[in-house]
């Protein structure tokens, strides 16, 4: 069963075509839901052949208004992780990314992004974290606010256990380069 399909976007820097890349990737995703099955890698069907008439069938009863309306579709939630140290300072939305006219914003729906700037949260919304994000979360806070030599290790949010200790430092060297 799907519930929702969650996708993440990792940014190191603003960027204005982010609004436009959302709609993209959100789009992509529910296009795919509504394809019909992919090829299962059998041989395809002689056109013609009793075979080939219920594959088509198959197809129109798929197309038809009703099917549709009980597909199982579901939500796509993508979220844009931006580990930045300075503030997200270019368009949230599409409105922003576009020129739109006004006499047209009425028939074009602007959708923001859901932009997560991790060096800037704060703490209260730090410690509610339970899995190693807490510590990517905490060390890009300190990164932000004192810089890569007075990194504060005591902090209880960089010293609990980490489980994924390798790709976690991987995460922090690329986006900061204090390693």
């Amino acid at each position: 069963m799907k519930i929702a399909l969650f996708g993440l976007e990792n940014q190191a820097a603003p960027d204005l075509q982010m609004p436009l890349r959302f709609y993209s990737y959100n789009g992509a995703s529910y296009k795919a839901q509504m394809l019909p099955d992919k090829p299962d890698g059998r041989q395809l069907v002689e056109e013609g052949s009793p075979d080939a008439q219920m594959k088509r069938a198959e197809r129109e009863f798929r197309n038809d208004a009703h099917f549709n309306q009980k597909q199982p579709f579901y939500p796509v939630l993508t979220l844009v992780l931006y580990f930045g140290l300075r503030r997200w300072n270019t368009a949230k939305t599409l409105y922003e990314a576009v020129q739109i006219p006004d006499e047209l914003r009425p028939f074009i729906p602007d959708m923001p992004i859901n932009l997560v700037e991790v060096a800037w949260l704060e703490d209260e919304v730090i410690d509610r974290f339970q899995s190693d994000f807490k510590v990517v979360a905490a060390f890009f806070k300190q990164l932000r606010q004192k810089g890569d030599k007075e990194i504060d290790l005591r902090d209880p949010a960089l010293s609990q256990p980490i489980k994924h200790f390798l790709e976690l430092m991987r995460l922090m060297s690329a986006y900061s380069g204090a390693f």
